[in-house]
């Protein structure tokens, strides 16, 4: 992670501890809300981890190119199975074009000497 990454969350953190603590007028409650709400944020990410695993994983790199070719939105959290009703979608209602993705081919076997 780079530096203004760190910066960023840690003044996000810092903005939110002073809104928890002006709303609890109280440091002890604030803190303990700051942390309930840390856990529901982590507990929220697990799940949405959770969901893609069992979606088949998150979308692979050549769905993601083909949405953007497409020109297709789509959040970061996008699983396999639902980039591919994207996809479907997508060409179903642009159906004059033809898309191809062409195949990555393996390297040509090397002759060892």
């Amino acid at each position: 992670m780079d530096d203004g990454y760190l910066t960023r969350q840690a003044e996000i953190y810092l903005r939110l501890w002073e809104d928890f603590r002006k709303r609890a007028n109280d440091d002890g409650t604030a803190l303990g809300l700051f942390q309930e709400f840390k856990k529901d944020q982590r507990l929220r990410r697990l799940e949405e981890e959770r969901a893609l695993t069992r979606q088949g994983g998150p979308a692979s790199h050549r769905q993601r190119d083909l949405l953007k070719r497409l020109g297709v939105k789509a959040r970061t959290s996008l699983s396999r199975h639902s980039a591919s009703e994207l996809i479907d979608e997508a060409l179903a209602e642009d159906s004059r074009h033809v898309y191809y993705v062409e195949p990555k081919l393996p390297d040509a076997p090397r002759r060892i000497p």
